[in-house]
């Protein structure tokens, strides 16, 4: 899909603080939540499609009495995957798309040699795949 053909939507998340006293030390709370189910609806990226939309429901959430009915603490931590080096690209290529090695490194060269932009420009699409060093250097971090 061409960047020129991408139409933008407009669309709404709801986001609350709840302030509150716990029940057993009788201490302050706090906490965030999202909006997740409206009107036994769930809600999805594109269901509060407007302002006013959003400043009814807001209306309606600041009216209403809440309780809390379950709660889950979880600790995760998720590293990014290390980039590719040849041998990973090879492999990730032919266990999720079939590829053999031979087209997978096609398939990268042309994506390293770029497209030419209507300015006459080409520009890389990936960094050289034919490498089994991930390190990036400082001035790329960017």
């Amino acid at each position: 899909m061409d960047i020129d053909q991408f139409k933008p939507k407009e669309y709404w998340t709801m986001k609350a603080k709840f302030n509150g006293k716990e029940r057993r030390s009788n201490k302050d709370v706090t906490f965030d939540a999202r909006l997740t189910h409206f009107d036994s609806n769930k809600l999805t990226q594109f269901s509060i499609t407007s302002d006013g939309e959003a400043r009814d429901i807001e209306g309606k959430v600041n009216s209403a009495e809440f309780q809390v009915i379950s709660m889950k603490k979880n600790k995760v931590r998720r590293n990014p995957p290390t980039p590719y080096i040849t041998s990973t690209l090879q492999q990730d290529a032919g266990n999720k798309l079939n590829l053999s090695a031979s087209q997978t490194m096609k398939i990268a060269q042309k994506l390293y040699e770029g497209v030419e932009l209507s300015n006459g420009v080409a520009v890389g699409l990936i960094t050289y795949m034919r490498t089994d060093g991930f390190h990036v250097g400082i001035a790329l971090v960017a």
